[in-house]
């Protein structure tokens, strides 16, 4: 399986879930949105399997570029690109299979905020400090994360669809600076709208309010026929 990329979510954002401690000892923790963004600047992350790295190499890094990880509203994203090493080859063949049921990742808090919640502990991870791995394991805690096989552009990148339709936008009917100005806004927009329905499975639509200007009816027209057609 030569050049099999995976691709997921590590971290969710806004997603309690139960850490348990043993001895009888838990909380709930979650992520909020740009809390990885410190750590992720810092690009010594490691891919890993099982939390092995110990004993074996990483399956990626960000400082080699072969692991990506960047955040949207929902989480952390990561794409990795795998070797043609032997155990490359396992973990790619045990995620085909299902057999790893998400990411679990190594990390140290720089800022959090503590508050009671359903008779116990929760906590808000404000701020990562250091984002040490991802790690790809068959019972992950946040259940939310997942890992899977991919191919072709990352989530969240300008496609050539998205180029062109910016492009058409931003040229428009007759209209001079208003039509282009239109187009900017709308296909920055629709970019948007369209990584959401990518991410959640929804009809990417053009945003509905804030594009109509004296004498725009007609550029609105032509805006949203060009989003339901490239959608």
């Amino acid at each position: 399986m030569k050049g099999v990329v995976l691709r997921g979510q590590a971290v969710p954002f806004g997603r309690p879930t139960e850490i348990n401690l043993g001895g009888g000892l838990s909380f709930t923790e979650e992520f909020v949105q740009g809390s990885t963004l410190r750590a992720l600047a810092l690009k010594e992350t490691l891919a890993a399997y099982g939390h092995d790295l110990a004993t074996q190499p990483p399956l990626g890094s960000l400082r080699s570029g072969t692991l990506e990880a960047w955040e949207t509203s929902a989480g952390l994203q990561f794409q990795l690109h795998l070797g043609s090493t032997s155990r490359a080859k396992d973990v790619a063949e045990a995620v085909a299979r299902g057999d790893l049921g998400g990411v679990s990742v190594g990390f140290s808090v720089a800022r959090d905020e503590w508050s009671a919640r359903g008779g116990g502990e929760h906590r808000r991870v404000l701020e990562v400090g250091r984002l040490l791995e991802l790690s790809f394991v068959p019972f992950p805690a946040y259940t939310a994360t997942s890992v899977g096989i991919g191919s072709g552009e990352r989530s969240g990148s300008t496609s050539t669809l998205d180029r062109r339709l910016a492009a058409a936008l931003a040229q428009g009917p007759p209209g001079g600076d208003l039509g282009q100005a239109l187009g900017q806004a709308l296909g920055r927009r629709l970019l948007a709208a369209r990584v959401d329905a990518a991410l959640h499975g929804q009809a990417a639509v053009a945003p509905r309010r804030g594009l109509v200007t004296p004498g725009g009816l007609e550029r609105r027209s032509f805006a949203l026929s060009l989003a339901v057609a490239a959608a």
